[in-house]
């Protein structure tokens, strides 16, 4: 018996060391792959830059190196080297003509997501090439002897591809329309009082269209302010931020496009004024609240100046609350990575120590919340910011604003918006 119990054991343990063999050549086979596209990112981000994408989709039929290179004003020894890159990354396609040629193209199905258009998500790899500018200087701010953080001039390259990300995708026509679509419909009503049978017709819209009160609160420069106003001339349009200098520049760039139906005002998002209980029919706030510290306050005005049965559109990071739940999701790899190589050394090397944290606009209060007396440049710091970047304070995940938006009265909708990696929290307040 005491054979035949060793001999089991040692099965046992014989299949065991057989499965973490096989867990760590999987595991290899995974870091392997990891490696392997790395770098074809950075090939992404290049083609994406230079417009190689845009040249390859413009050809009806496949194309030689020679011609592709000189169709792009390129060295056609590089464009060699990238299509290469290209081809064992499974972006690009390749066939050989009957003269035995070499030629390449680029498939119909991959020319939203690859060329220069509103949706595309090439142009998210060109972060990749902008933090390995200050990936040293990171490094040696994780040790302990090291710098506290890195200058924020480091980063300028960020702000400006920031800037040109946020007006391609996050505040184009179509990207406006694809989150209004999101947002649960109602039968549009006609003017004698009947309706439009078997036409289902987006709420938001079909406010918008109408006539309606919208409120951006946190808009920054007004990207999406003067979007919804150049597009819905019969809403009146509020955009709110801390910031006096991007609220200048939101006014600037509407009376640039002649816009008589939006203003724009510095004002605290976490208290707002007394007379505008209940006079927005849609209010929106996008990649804000994760930067304000007391989010109930702020959620709270927002449902007090929305109208009975009014929408608020939230736009925030698809991120979870519990790390467990983040295991293997692609969204949830770019915010930390984000957070660790530009958030954080970013909010932290002004002077050392503050690091209340900067946002995408560059500066501490640009998302609509401020210091107690609604003033960002007293010396004091704000209630509503948070002190540090940290990963459990800044990636807490949408499942905190969702619950306190449930705690204020509304009733919730999630969407996710697979182009930007965010969610969309679609909360309706009860009427």
């Amino acid at each position: 018996m005491a054979g035949m119990s060793s001999k089991k054991r040692c099965k046992g343990s014989l299949d065991t060391q057989e499965q973490d063999r096989d867990a760590t050549e999987d595991f290899r086979d995974y870091m392997a792959d990891v490696v392997s596209k790395g770098h074809t990112c950075l090939s992404i981000a290049l083609g994406h830059e230079l417009r190689l994408f845009d040249v390859l989709g413009d050809f009806d039929e496949s194309k030689s190196c020679r011609v592709i290179a000189e169709t792009a004003g390129c060295k056609e020894g590089y464009i060699k080297a990238w299509l290469r890159t290209m081809v064992s990354g499974k972006i690009v396609e390749v066939v050989e003509n009957e003269k035995g040629e070499t030629l390449f193209f680029l498939p119909k199905d991959r020319l939203s997501s690859l060329t220069s258009t509103e949706n595309n998500l090439a142009c998210l790899t060109r972060q990749v090439p902008i933090y390995s500018t200050v990936y040293p200087d990171v490094v040696r701010c994780v040790k302990k002897d090291g710098p506290n953080g890195v200058d924020y001039e480091r980063f300028a390259a960020l702000d400006v591809y920031w800037e040109e990300t946020n007006k391609m995708m996050h505040n184009s026509r179509k990207h406006l329309s694809f989150i209004l679509n999101q947002i649960p419909g109602l039968i549009t009503q006609l003017g004698n009082g009947s309706c439009m049978v078997g036409i289902r017709e987006n709420l938001a819209k079909s406010l918008l269209e109408n006539g309606t009160t919208v409120c951006d609160v946190g808009c920054g420069p007004g990207h999406r302010a003067n979007l919804i106003a150049g597009m819905f001339p019969n809403t009146k349009v509020t955009g709110i931020d801390i910031s006096e200098e991007t609220v200048a520049i939101a006014k600037t760039k509407a009376d640039e496009l002649m816009l008589p139906n939006v203003t724009f005002m510095s004002a605290d998002g976490t208290s707002l004024p007394e007379n505008w209980a209940e006079t927005f029919g849609y209010v929106t706030m996008s990649d804000v609240i994760h930067h304000v510290k007391n989010q109930e306050k702020m959620l709270a005005e927002v449902h007090r100046i929305l109208t009975p049965g009014g929408v608020f559109s939230l736009f925030d990071f698809d991120v979870h609350e519990r790390l467990a739940d983040n295991y293997g999701k692609p969204s949830a790899s770019v915010m930390y990575a984000f957070n660790l190589l530009y958030d954080l050394p970013a909010s932290l090397g002004d002077d050392g120590e503050s690091g209340e944290g900067h946002g995408h606009h560059g500066e501490v209060f640009a998302h609509g919340h401020a210091p107690d007396d609604g003033h960002s440049g007293d010396d004091k710091k704000p209630e509503t910011v948070l002190e540090g970047h940290s990963l459990e304070e800044v990636c807490e995940g949408f499942e905190k604003p969702m619950n306190i938006l449930r705690k204020v009265g509304f009733e919730i909708e999630i969407k996710q918006i697979a182009e930007t990696l965010e969610c969309h929290i679609i909360a309706t307040k009860k009427k």
